[in-house]
């Protein structure tokens, strides 16, 4: 029998740890096997919170360190020290698992139609309890800082739709459909503006001193003092998700009913957007993005699948990585290291390193973002009168559409390795 050669021996080993290594790209790093419907990642990325059958606390390697019963609503502290949650009262734990305090009626008026709703300071020094019509402040030990009603704050215009809070908890923003109004810890007011804001959802910049909310298909960005820098038109259907990074030029994210991605700079211009499906879903397209905007995770349900579907793109639009799975929600964490995608079955942890230098999927196209100016064009071109009319609009541009990918690349790849490895052993 004629032995290969060195030359064929080496291609067939080029081959295999090529094949291999597209296969790895997208293997989980760490699966938990426990259903997740809610993912919580630390500010600095180290620790990860969980909900679904149980609230589950572990370290960004997937080591749990304590469970205990689920709740509605959870936060957790920038350093993951501590994690407040509620359903149907507030408990705030330490990262031990210790319960420290235990509140079954913080005075929020919660409601089965209305769950009480919590939010901690990324310093972890302030809790927020909060409800539409009213609010509450608490200590790490407890004890009451303040209090005030939507009705005081807004002067008896609007519910609270939505609120942020500063790093420190020294300030904390409400967005309501008549404008937004900033209080300080004791739930004293500071500023408002009720002229220019309209928000239905919001969030605060990574620094906490720009403000960003949506209204319908909208976007606004300015000071949480109230100044506001910009009002545009975005998006052709509500948006129903939004994101910031980090830096001083941040890259705002939104999802939209339209089955759009938008990536905004900060002076409004749409940098780029992406279909996530072609045909349209009307579902809500939650979204996420690293703090150096690096890496941008999109999440809706897929109708014609009913499962949760999660894309992955890098800063300029190209997709990286999808997946389609049971009831699967996913999120960034913070820090750009890891993708987090939970299910009816478990948890999965994706290193972000790995899939960013992945290949493109079997049945994926590399699509080209459409640039500022291309946008603008677009927009030109397809708003109505009656829109143009109005200052700072800008309209989606169409961008070719791409089916989610399924996710065999993998698998074939390892059918692969384990083909060619017998070819050279029988060889």
């Amino acid at each position: 029998m004629t032995l290969p050669s060195h030359r064929f021996i080496l291609a067939v080993f080029i081959v295999m740890i090529t094949l291999c290594g597209c296969a790895s790209a997208s293997t989980p790093a760490w699966t938990i096997e426990k259903k997740v419907s809610a993912i919580y990642p630390s500010y600095d990325g180290k620790t990860i919170v969980a909900s679904g059958n149980n609230l589950l606390y572990m370290a960004n390697d997937g080591t749990i360190a304590w469970m205990d019963k689920p709740y509605d609503y959870i936060d957790v502290a920038g350093d993951g020290e501590y994690v407040i949650a509620a359903g149907p009262y507030a408990t705030l734990y330490d990262r031990k698992g210790n319960k420290v305090w235990e509140n079954e009626n913080t005075g929020d008026s919660a409601s089965n139609d209305e769950p009480l709703k919590v939010k901690i300071s990324r310093d972890g020094n302030l809790i927020l309890t909060y409800t539409s019509v009213k609010f509450h402040t608490w200590s790490i030990s407890g004890g009451l800082v303040g209090a005030n009603t939507s009705y005081l704050v807004t002067e008896g215009n609007a519910y609270f739709s939505d609120v942020a809070m500063s790093p420190s908890g020294d300030e904390i923003l409400f967005f309501t459909v008549s404008g937004i109004y900033a209080v300080n810890r004791t739930g004293a007011p500071i500023s408002k503006n009720e002229d220019d804001w309209e928000c239905r959802i919001g969030t605060l910049a990574d620094d906490g001193r720009k403000a960003v909310c949506a209204y319908d298909n909208r976007l606004a960005y300015g000071h949480t003092s109230g100044v506001q820098l910009w009002d545009k038109r975005i998006a052709s259907d509500s948006i129903t998700s939004i994101a910031v990074s980090s830096g001083t030029d941040p890259r705002i994210v939104a999802g939209s009913l339209d089955g759009y991605v938008y990536v905004v700079d900060a002076t409004g211009d749409v940098l780029w957007n992406q279909k996530l499906f072609t045909y349209r879903v009307d579902q809500p397209i939650t979204v996420s993005i690293t703090r150096d905007g690096n890496t941008i995770c999109a999440r809706s349900l897929d109708t014609k699948t009913m499962k949760g579907a999660i894309f992955l793109f890098d800063r300029n639009g190209n997709q990286i990585f999808s997946t389609e799975e049971e009831d699967a929600v996913g999120t960034l964490s913070p820090d750009g290291s890891l993708l987090l995608i939970g299910t009816e079955d478990d948890l999965s942890a994706y290193a972000l390193a790995t899939l960013t230098s992945a290949p493109l999927a079997a049945g994926e196209t590399e699509t080209v973002p459409a640039t500022a100016a291309e946008t603008t064009i677009a927009a030109a071109a397809s708003v109505s009168p009656a829109a143009s009319a109005v200052t700072g609009t800008v309209a989606a541009t169409a961008v070719p559409p791409t089916t989610p990918p399924a996710p065999v690349l993998p698998a074939l790849a390892l059918v692969a390795c384990v083909i060619v490895a017998a070819i050279v052993v029988r060889q």
